[in-house]
């Protein structure tokens, strides 16, 4: 706008004035190629709603409803692409009022050139108001255009001091005025040939024309000297502007158009037509509107929503606004960013930034424990510029929860595909052994048991039945667990039970499979009667036990410790072979074994069970190892 001004020495105040200001229809300027007001006056930002000054800067498309803008810009810039200096629209143009109404106004577009710029200059007429004028106006327009051929043309002049006209013969002619009366007469004389009721509106246009020193176009009755009734069309200008910058003559030319009578009532007509179409077309808008907003206000758990280029909501709706109790009013000319959190506004911020410069966005967002997927356009204008943001977020919350179940799910699937895969594996390989050795001890036993000489052979076969048989069993019941595990039917059942009692049962429990001068030893400290799941205590001392056993040497001893105090704190400790410091990372990941251990039977499973044990009672399990030396594990059970 500014820019504008320092390249043209025109100056607006200088063309205001108080013509401008005064004028019953409204003007504005709008410069070629900019589409943005240059000028308007009162008139003109009082019909649209306006206060003065507003619409300076702005965009023409700001007045035209999105639905015909590409139609009416395209008209004008075909009007101003033509050889004509003057095109009045002959239609009623529906426009946008500032509180969004839309309503129907009469234009009408002059090209004019100032200092050397040219510019667009719109005479705009509310159409509901000014109807009578609209219909003389298009008449006399439409006469005008044909007055060479078809009309009459009379002059005349008006000296405003001396209050006398002077008469062409053309206009005598119109007027029917006999030779014998002077071609110079007085106005009040004159006035006696205009009809009485167009009197007083002649006088006061031309009153206010002299006043003004404008141009005085006006259509109006006659009656002639002879008493026929004519439609003229006058056009008159002020001229002769004396020393003191008063008007001293009015020149003026006449058009009989009076062939042409009948068009007011064919106007009248068109214009009823007109307004009949266009309130059918308001009512059609008001009814497309109504259904989009109903269509929106139900868009399951979402909005839909309209930013202006400062992210001030122009449109929101969405049955996610209902859910939190508000309404699309409260939100309107507020500004988007102000809702959101300090945490995600600036991220947000950059995407819609992005689709103001044309680039499209789509992604997911977590706010207040909810995730949103969020998709962003750009709305583009008539001059196919960027002036809104379209943005649609949905709630996606239980979408979300539900992939992540399905993923769980599969996951928990997939382990136990392997869990079931690698038993296959492993059973083929660790139940052969023991069975091997069931088998061969029952067929010696079958010999040795009646003769009493081979005594000690038959409790050597028995006690390896044993060992083979608790081995068999130790295996199932990995599995067994695992599968628990594995699949969440693992459930906790605490009660009152005797510590002390049941870790020796354990250990009395696993006395046939230790092997050779092997000794346990429990120490134990505390309350003896704690609240916890008593098959989860056996379950995973009888799994560290038996790991101290087989990776311990014979005639080694097995300490373990025991105290409660806050929490159950018990420690196993062997000085067997040990783990490896470089396997010691993995050593709770199911079916894993230490490169040591690798010859000795076993499944991979024993740790990984008690982990999840731990896992699922909220305790600990962790372990100190030096090969060769001294292993000790530590589980920390809270007491329930």
């Amino acid at each position: 706008m500014g820019e504008l001004n320092q390249k043209t020495a025109f100056n607006i105040d200088q063309f205001e004035g108080e013509v401008l200001e005064n004028l019953g229809q409204g003007l504005a300027l709008v410069p070629f190629g900019d589409h943005r007001f240059y000028y308007t006056n009162t008139a003109f930002d009082r019909f649209f709603g306006y206060q003065k000054g507003e619409l300076l800067g702005e965009k023409v498309s700001i007045l035209i409803p999105e639905e015909i803008q590409k139609e009416d810009l395209e008209l004008v810039q075909n009007f101003v692409r033509e050889d004509t200096k003057v095109f009045f629209n002959t239609t009623t143009p529906l426009r946008k009022l500032k509180d969004g109404t839309i309503k129907p106004f009469h234009i009408q577009l002059n090209k004019i050139e100032l200092n050397g710029q040219w510019f667009l200059a719109a005479l705009v007429n509310d159409f509901n108001q000014s109807d009578l004028y609209i219909k003389k106006r298009k008449a006399s327009d439409f006469f005008l255009s044909q007055a060479e051929k078809m009309a009459q043309i009379g002059h005349f002049e008006i000296l405003i001091d001396q209050k006398n006209i002077t008469i062409s013969p053309e206009l005598r002619k119109i007027l029917e005025i006999p030779d014998n009366i002077p071609a110079v007469v007085e106005a009040e004389d004159f006035l006696q040939y205009i009809h009485e009721d167009d009197r007083d509106f002649v006088l006061k246009s031309y009153k206010k024309g002299i006043q003004i020193k404008g141009i005085i176009d006006l259509s109006c009755k006659i009656i002639t000297h002879k008493g026929h009734e004519k439609l003229i069309h006058s056009t008159a200008s002020i001229n002769n502007i004396d020393a003191n910058n008063k008007p001293h003559t009015v020149l003026g030319i006449v058009h009989d158009v009076s062939n042409f009578i009948d068009i007011e009532a064919n106007l009248r007509a068109l214009n009823q037509e007109l307004e009949k179409r266009v309130q059918e077309r308001t009512i059609e808008l008001e009814k497309s509107q109504k259904l989009y907003k109903l269509i929106a206000q139900n868009f399951p758990n979402g909005e839909i929503n309209v930013f202006d280029r400062k992210f001030n909501y122009v449109f929101v709706e969405g049955m996610e606004l209902f859910k939190r109790g508000i309404t699309s009013e409260n939100l309107i000319g507020t500004n988007f960013l102000d809702r959101l959190n300090d945490d995600i506004r600036d991220k947000i911020k950059e995407k819609l930034v992005a689709v103001l410069n044309g680039e499209n966005c789509s992604f997911e967002q977590e706010t207040n424990g909810k995730t949103f997927m969020i998709y962003a356009v750009g709305l583009k204008d008539i001059h196919n510029d960027i002036n809104q943001i379209l943005m649609v977020s949905q709630n996606i919350t239980n979408l979300k929860k539900a992939e992540n179940e399905m993923k769980e799910l599969l996951i928990k699937e997939k382990n136990l595909n392997e869990l079931k895969s690698r038993f296959v594996s492993m059973a083929s390989h660790e139940f052969r052994t023991p069975l091997t050795s069931i088998n061969n001890s029952l067929s010696l036993l079958s010999k040795y048991i009646d003769n009493p000489d081979y005594t000690d052979r038959s409790h050597k076969h028995v006690d390896r039945l044993r060992k083979s048989v608790h081995h068999l069993s130790n295996i199932l019941n990995d599995f067994l667990s695992m599968d628990k595990l594995v699949t969440g039917n693992m459930h906790i059942h605490p009660s009152e039970i005797n510590l002390k009692n049941e870790i020796n049962e354990v250990i009395l429990d696993l006395e046939h499979v230790k092997k050779k001068d092997q000794t346990i030893e429990l120490k134990y400290e505390g309350d003896e009667v704690v609240y916890q799941d008593e098959h989860l205590i056996k379950n995973v001392m009888n799994n560290l036990l038996s790991n101290s056993i087989k990776y311990s040497h014979e005639t080694d001893n097995i300490q373990v410790n025991c105290s409660v105090n806050s929490a159950i704190k018990i420690e196993v400790i062997d000085h067997g072979i040990g783990i490896p410091k470089e396997d010691q990372q993995q050593m709770f990941e199911r079916f894993f074994r230490a490169n040591n251990a690798l010859n000795i039977q076993g499944t991979g499973l024993g740790l990984s069970i008690v982990k999840q044990y731990m896992d699922q009672i909220g305790g600990r399990v962790y372990f100190k190892s030096t090969s060769n030396i001294e292993t000790k594990f530590t589980l920390e059970i809270p007491l329930q």
